[in-house]
């Protein structure tokens, strides 16, 4: 698999997210699998978190408070701001673009009620077709993606919203489909087959690939950038997906037969959440060979400038 690595030390000596994350997840210990460079990526306290989305070097997760309170939070430039929802019990954040953030709020993610943050305003999604939803699980620029169940036969569709129009994207002969991630013409996401068995879907604005990692029973395909597909599978692995090869990632510190899901990429960055002890978020670099010697020469000469400061900003 080749995707385009990391020059001259530019992914961390000239992004400060960067160099802070590796300064925060230092504690976790980092670990290479695969080729992967990976460091645990959790919000200060929490019960748990899972991260679900990146673009460039702003990073969306969901996590539980000790009080078991559900908040969503951005990181960003050092900076860990908490965003919730005003109209949810608790707020669940499933991916970014720019400044615009796409979740739902409520009890659980199972009944969602969908809405899109714009850096200053939420805004509630509202489908008079649906019964439940709609989810937006990814955004492109000012386009979302997600699900909702028709209010008449329960079915399970997609849908892309593009601000003003839904419109119901399913793949041909589905029981089921739900639309995950979207970056220009692409869009990715699963469906039930007519057996039930589920399946991960690339769809380039004309026709549907399927996306099967093999030896996989059930596979689930979360996101999408620059071509390259990300998601997991049921033997519990995360994937990414070039167009013709899979490369399968394992969280740093995964408990064997656990869960790992690769649920965000921006480049060369992927960040999905993993379970050891509790869930956690991660964030994963993918180099070739020769940047992946780089990226830890670069991980030294961060760690001599000594640590940033423990203050961070919280919003």
């Amino acid at each position: 698999m080749r995707i385009r690595p990391f020059t001259a030390c530019r992914a961390f000596a000239s992004a400060r997210w960067a160099i802070t994350a590796f300064a925060l997840l230092a504690t976790r210990g980092t670990s290479v699998l695969a080729g992967f460079q990976y460091y645990t990526f959790d919000v200060p306290g929490a019960m748990w978190t899972d991260a679900t989305g990146i673009d460039g070097g702003t990073i969306v997760e969901t996590y539980e408070d000790s009080s078991r309170h559900i908040h969503g939070f951005i990181y960003n430039d050092s900076r860990f701001t908490t965003l919730d929802d005003p109209l949810g019990v608790g707020t669940f954040l499933n991916g970014i673009s720019g400044n615009v953030v796409v979740g739902n709020n409520g009890d659980a993610p199972s009944q969602p009620i969908g809405f899109v943050y714009d850096g200053s305003t939420f805004t509630t999604l509202q489908l008079p077709t649906a019964y439940e939803g709609p989810n937006p699980t990814g955004v492109w620029r000012h386009t979302v993606v997600g699900s909702y169940n028709d209010r008449d036969t329960g079915k399970l569709h997609g849908f892309v919203y593009d601000g003003s129009t839904y419109m119901t994207l399913d793949v041909p002969s589905a029981m089921a489909t739900g639309a995950h991630g979207i970056f220009g013409q692409d869009i990715v996401g699963d469906y039930n087959d007519e057996s039930g068995r589920t399946h991960g879907f690339l769809y380039d604005g004309s026709s549907f690939r399927t996306i099967d990692p093999p030896g996989a029973g059930l596979s689930y395909a979360t996101a999408v950038s620059g071509g390259a597909v990300v998601g997991y599978d049921s033997r519990g692995f995360g994937y990414i997906f070039d167009g013709a090869e899979f490369s399968f990632i394992n969280g740093p510190l995964a408990r064997p037969g656990t869960d790992t899901s690769v649920e965000g990429i921006s480049g060369d960055v992927v960040v999905g959440s993993y379970v050891s002890d509790h869930q956690h978020g991660f964030i994963a670099m993918v180099p070739e060979p020769a940047a992946g010697l780089l990226l830890g020469i670069c991980l030294a000469v961060v760690a001599r400038r000594g640590r940033p400061s423990r203050g961070l900003s919280h919003g």
